[in-house]
């Protein structure tokens, strides 16, 4: 493939080609990388919920905590990402700058109970599916996060394999996909930031790979200690349903960007396949991820249509679902953004190219995997109203699949089939 690399030193206006595009991605989607991130930080520190993965799995099923974890990395990783892409701090604090010589940011506000719970569920699941699989495959691998957000994902799973006491012997090669430029860019520099002790301000150099669908923005960036690979990817996911037949304009990036497709790969996808249309998701999940990597994990955390919770409450959510994507003038900003259907959605998995795969309620993954049989909380601001959190975790679910690699590859294998 064809990379052609271009500065974008201090100001982003200087690579005028690269500029011209505009931002296909609707604002009031991108602004939900913000918010998602402060939801999380809220139900880790005002909520109180200890959601870091444990390790290997004992004989009766249960977990045993590492001796490496210290439960709350994933926690200040989060806060140092708001902190450098939002202008956030956990207070009102005066920091340096401006006229005066202080300027304002923005104050982490304390979500709602039923907030923090909803978000601790989503990231227990997430970062459990994340290090399950670390823990099960060897050598190099490859994690590609859809539609990444600001999230820290990547770089904590980078973090913690280094951090292990026996850290594996291979090589992590973290892909974060965005459809955002803004939301990408702003990525970026908090990574770069991490990853060298604060001591780049996030100037870099990207590249334009040439793909069977138009070029494609990558960035790689240097993570600490080098033994890992951490690239940037901005492409929207809609374009690989315009992709000429039996092609992969976004295989052929990460291919391009150093991603082996012979290795084992987690493709995990946080509240992102349901913002795309059917022709889209399916091109990914399908074509994509189903066939060019040949062994492959496959972690969908999304809204579901339940309708076994009855029509009014299964509408009213798909309804409410609908308005948050909607873009400031109330159009939809193209494609179907509903819930997916659990049912119908694990029947194509299964039709299609991945060898097994089912679909886990949001409530019963996050209870397989963490301590307890489920969420415990040691915030002042515990949500004890647990029917309404089962019923709002119902209308959430982990869909899972897997191709080319053994059964227990996710934590949830096997279940929900």
């Amino acid at each position: 493939f064809f990379v052609t690399m271009v500065s974008t030193s201090r100001s982003p206006r200087t690579n005028r080609s690269a500029e011209s595009e505009p931002d296909a991605i609707p604002p009031s989607v991108s602004r939900t990388a913000a918010s998602a991130l402060r939801s999380k930080y809220s139900s880790l520190a005002h909520g109180g919920y200890d959601v870091e993965p444990l390790d290997s799995p004992r004989e009766n099923g249960e977990v045993a905590p590492s001796a490496s974890s210290d439960g709350g990395a994933y926690l200040r990783l989060v806060l140092r990402f708001l902190e450098r892409t939002c202008e956030t701090s956990i207070g009102n604090t005066d920091v340096g700058g401006g006229a005066s010589g202080t300027r304002r940011r923005n104050e982490i506000g304390r979500q709602t109970p039923l907030n923090n719970a909803l978000y601790a569920c989503r990231t227990a699941c997430v970062l459990s599916s994340v290090g399950h699989f670390l823990r099960t495959q060897h050598g190099d691998v490859n994690l590609v996060i859809l539609g990444c957000g600001l999230d820290p994902l990547g770089i904590w799973a980078c973090n913690r394999d280094d951090s292990r006491c026996e850290p594996r012997t291979g090589r992590i090669a973290v892909a974060d996909v965005e459809g955002s430029r803004s939301v990408l860019e702003r990525k970026v520099r908090a990574v770069q930031a991490e990853s060298r002790d604060g001591g780049d301000d996030g100037t870099g150099c990207w590249g334009a790979v040439e793909t069977s669908g138009g070029a494609v923005r990558i960035l790689p960036v240097a993570v600490r200690g080098e033994r890992h690979a951490y690239v940037a990817v901005q492409y929207d996911l809609r374009r690989e349903a315009s992709a000429p037949a039996d092609a992969s304009p976004l295989a052929e990036a990460l291919a391009a960007a150093g991603l082996c497709a012979d290795d084992p790969t987690l493709v995990v996808s946080e509240v992102v396949a349901s913002y795309v249309s059917l022709e889209a998701r399916g091109a990914v999940l399908w074509g994509t991820f189903g066939g060019a990597f040949g062994r492959c994990a496959l972690i969908l955390y999304e809204p579901m249509r339940n309708d076994g919770l009855g029509a009014s409450f299964g509408s009213q959510q798909a309804e409410m679902f609908r308005r948050g994507v909607r873009g400031a003038d109330g159009g939809s900003g193209g494609g179907d953004h509903v819930p997916l259907p659990a049912g119908e959605t694990v029947r194509s998995l299964e039709d299609g190219p991945w060898e097994a795969a089912g679909c886990v309620f949001a409530a019963a993954a996050a209870a397989a995997v963490l301590p307890g049989g489920g969420l415990r909380s040691t915030g002042e601001s515990a949500f004890d109203e647990h029917a309404a959190l089962e019923l709002a975790l119902r209308t959430y679910a982990v869909f899972w699949a897997r191709r080319g690699l053994p059964a227990g590859c996710t934590p949830w294998d096997g279940h929900g089939g």
